[in-house]
């Protein structure tokens, strides 16, 4: 994006004070997210559990909820049912994908997949398990873009 010198002085200000109280909430709230992972990997052991959105972004509001995707292998898949079984929290949304479908492009979301994929990889932080911020974020084209 291009901003011009005055929206990036005051973004700048803004993002200074508001990082200092979302750190002092992302530690508040570490504790819970800790205890979620814990679930999920004895409920699943899944390959991997991302934290994405705006709370991996850092650019959330108080109101905003916990993305977390559980990626578990093509052996081992669970749906969103089973998931609700274990974790059944206010503001926690935890959408599980299967591995091997993710790492091929090739999964269910109701969003467009390149840029779905690219922001899971690029944005998202590993809570457990395999890295995905090592996988290489798939190109956005123009002509996705346009079909959106």
């Amino acid at each position: 994006m291009f901003f011009g010198k005055k929206t990036k002085r005051f973004l700048n200000r803004f993002l200074i004070i508001d990082k200092m109280e979302l750190m002092s909430f992302h530690e508040r709230s570490k504790i819970s997210l800790e205890k979620i992972v814990n679930k999920l990997n004895q409920a699943f052991s899944p390959v991997s559990v991302v934290l994405y959105g705006s709370r991996a972004r850092t650019d959330f509001l108080e109101r905003s909820d916990y993305e977390i995707g559980l990626f578990c292998s093509q052996d081992n898949p669970v749906i969103w049912e089973d998931v609700k079984k274990v974790v059944n929290e206010k503001g926690i949304n935890i959408y599980p994908f299967v591995y091997e479908d993710f790492l091929k492009g090739d999964f269910d979301t109701p969003f467009q997949k390149t840029i779905y994929k690219r922001e899971l990889i690029v944005a998202g932080k590993t809570l457990s398990g395999e890295n995905i911020q090592g996988l290489i974020p798939p190109k956005i084209k123009i002509l996705i873009l346009l079909k959106m």
